[in-house]
C-alpha cells in the first residue's frame, strides 16, 4: 500500500506540473493511474504464474524449475544410497520442490515434497516430509540446502545435503537437471523412471570406481 501511496504522490506532483490545479480533476487522475497500475501488476503477476517461457525470460541465470535427477550420496562409507527424479516448480508465487524417491536398482521405494522452501543467492533451502520405505523408516521430516551452479545460462547442476531427522544422518547430494527430450520422454512412465534412475546410478559408480551402489 506504501508503494502505492508514494507513486500517487509522485503522480501528484507531475501533474501539477502540467498545470492541472482543480482538486477533483488531480484526484480523479491519480485514482484512475492507481487502478490502472494494480490491473497492470495483476497482469503482469498472473502471466508469469502462467507462463514458464515469461519466467525463464525474467529469472535468466536463476531459472531453476524443470526435471533433476537428485543422488544421495554417504562419502563416509563411499555408498551411493538412493536415487531421487525431482520436479522443481512454482507454485502460487513461490518455489516447489518434491519428487520420487528410487533404490539405486530402479524400484521405488517412495516420495517427497516440500512444506517451506525458498530460493535466494543461487542457493535452495527447504523443508521436507518423506514417506519413504528405507532401513526401516518411514514417514519423517527433514532440512535441506542445495547451491546450484553459477553458468552462461540457467543452472543445469547442484550440489548440497540434506539432515533427515528419523534417521538422523546428514546425506550429501548432487542434482543435474535432465534435458535430453528422449530422457524427458521416459520419466512419462514408470518403467521409464526406473531405466533412467538404473543409468545415472551406473553412471556415478563407473565415474567414481571407490563408491559403491547400495543394495537397499
Amino acid at each position: 500500500m506504501a508503494a502505492y501511496v508514494g507513486s500517487a504522490i509522485i503522480l501528484r506532483d507531475k501533474i501539477l506540473a502540467l498545470g492541472i490545479k482543480n482538486g477533483i480533476a488531480i484526484g480523479i487522475l491519480v485514482f484512475f493511474a492507481i487502478v490502472v497500475t494494480k490491473i497492470g501488476e495483476s497482469i503482469g503477476r498472473s502471466l508469469v504464474e502462467r507462463s514458464k517461457f515469461i519466467r525463464k525470460l525474467i529469472l535468466g541465470k536463476d531459472y531453476i524449475e524443470g526435471s533433476w535427477v537428485d543422488l544421495s550420496i554417504d562419502h563416509q562409507n563411499k555408498l551411493l544410497r538412493a536415487v531421487a527424479l525431482v520436479e522443481i516448480e512454482y507454485q502460487n508465487g513461490s518455489i516447489a520442490f518434491g519428487g520420487q524417491v528410487f533404490g539405486c536398482n530402479g524400484v521405488p521405494v517412495g516420495n517427497f515434497d516440500s512444506s517451506v522452501a525458498g530460493y535466494k543467492n543461487n542457493t535452495l533451502w527447504y523443508v521436507y516430509n518423506r514417506e519413504v520405505v528405507f532401513e526401516n523408516k518411514e514417514k519423517a521430516t527433514g532440512r535441506g540446502e542445495l547451491k546450484f551452479t553459477r553458468e552462461s545460462h540457467n543452472p543445469t547442476s547442484y550440489y548440497g545435503s540434506f539432515f533427515d531427522t528419523e534417521t538422523e544422518l546428514e546425506i550429501s547430494v548432487e542434482g543435474a537437471r535432465i534435458q535430453d527430450k528422449k530422457t524427458l520422454k521416459m520419466l512419462r512412465k514408470q518403467e521409464g523412471k526406473a531405466q533412467v534412475v538404473k543409468e545415472y546410478s551406473e553412471r556415478f559408480v563407473n565415474n567414481h570406481p571407490a563408491y559403491r551402489i547400495s543394495e537397499a
